[in-house]
């Protein structure tokens, strides 16, 4: 059984990143959902409750989520869930929460406009595929402004 899961809503806050130790990026963002529900009788929205996910991204993803995204931004994330155990403060209880581990993350184009700026690691190839695509040929570029050139 996978616990993949697509999660969408609000960033609550600005992403959060840091570096480990050892140099490796970590973002951490918080996700807000909240649901509309519209009443026919009264012909009124109103709000549900909001579902608050915590999300964690690593490396490259964590570097391009700290770079693009900001507080109010509509995002899609993929990931897994992990379960956490930690004893609670001040009774000692041992707690459970979860945080989504992601996959991925875009924002949601639903409302926005984004520009696409493929980043590459230093040797021109890329990485573990969270840059998303090929890289250039040396001294080529992705783009040649044709789609004569495609293979489809």
């Amino acid at each position: 059984m996978s616990n993949s899961v697509i999660v969408t809503g609000n960033l609550a806050r600005d992403p959060e990143i840091r570096y480990t130790p050892q140099g490796k990026a970590v973002v951490t963002l918080s996700v807000a959902d909240t649901p509309r529900n519209f009443d026919r009788a009264s012909g009124t929205w109103s709000d549900g409750v909001t579902d608050w996910v915590k999300v964690v991204a690593w490396e490259n993803l964590a570097e391009n989520v700290a770079a693009s995204l900001k507080k109010g931004d509509k995002v899609i994330v993929t990931g897994k869930y992990v379960a956490e155990k930690y004893p609670d403060k001040t009774t000692g209880e041992e707690k459970t929460s979860r945080k989504l581990v992601a996959d991925e993350v875009a924002p949601s184009l639903t409302n926005a406009v984004a520009q696409i700026e493929k980043k590459y690691r230093t040797g021109g190839a890329p990485s573990n595929g969270n840059n998303g695509g090929s890289a250039p040929a040396a001294g080529g570029s992705v783009a040649s402004g044709s789609d004569a050139d495609l293979p489809f």
